[in-house]
């Protein structure tokens, strides 16, 4: 009965200890995504628009094109994020900084409306609302989360 009782307890106690394992975040894999270069990241995302999209040749190129100095400038800015201090921005530094994004991305809209025809850009647009609203909900979760 001890036995049983040992064997029990031994158990318990190693059944607690896996279940206090913490699981690797999306965080900690990020690295793999950040070793893509910048053609690497413009040509996956292009491919996945072509499917997505069935765009011709002439759309691809001009997508990826778009896609390769987005990617480019991201890395520019991760650089020299990475190198700068972290500071407290002001609420004007805060505004300038979701101004200047928010012109980023009208402009990201207009150059693929104009590549793309009126069918595909629809198409398109469901699927950044979708994207952009799955986003939203996540950081959501993870600001809630965090307190």
């Amino acid at each position: 009965m001890k036995i049983f009782l040992n064997i029990a307890i031994a158990m318990c106690m190693i059944g607690s200890m896996v279940a206090q394992e913490t699981p690797i975040s999306k965080k900690n894999n990020s690295h793999k995504k950040a070793q893509l270069s910048p053609e690497q990241q413009a040509t996956l995302r292009t491919k996945q628009l072509d499917l997505r999209l069935d765009l011709n040749t002439a759309q691809e190129k001009k997508i990826h094109q778009l896609l390769l100095d987005n990617a480019k400038k991201r890395v520019a800015h991760k650089t020299t994020k990475k190198q700068g201090e972290k500071k407290q921005l002001t609420p004007e530094e805060r505004y300038q900084r979701k101004l200047k994004k928010l012109d980023h991305q009208l402009a990201h809209q207009s150059a693929m409306k104009t590549i793309l025809d009126d069918k595909q850009y629809e198409q398109w647009k469901q699927h950044s609302a979708r994207k952009h609203g799955k986003k939203k909900r996540h950081q959501h979760k993870a600001k809630s989360a965090g307190r």
